[in-house]
């Protein structure tokens, strides 16, 4: 991962959004890094999103979700 720091955040920012807009980067505050810049079709790719609607729920979270509600509700829990 590509690094910057706030100092080149300030002084650089077409360098340092061209470089996010490739892959996402690390920008690092007193030398560790504190936050990553990334283009929003790498975060939305990432499916942040951790709670649905039962009609919302996507056709590889339900399949992975009702088989281990069924063995739950059996009085068993197994993961795959």
């Amino acid at each position: 991962m590509k690094s910057f720091s706030t100092g080149d955040l300030s002084r650089k920012i077409g360098d340092v959004i061209h470089a996010a807009s490739q892959a996402p980067i690390s920008i690092t505050q007193h030398n560790k890094p504190r936050y990553v810049m990334m283009s929003v079709e790498a975060f939305q790719r990432l499916n942040p999103q951790r709670a649905y609607r039962v009609e919302e729920t996507p056709d590889d979270v339900a399949a992975w979700l009702l088989p281990a509600l069924d063995d739950l509700a059996r009085g068993g829990f197994h993961e795959d």
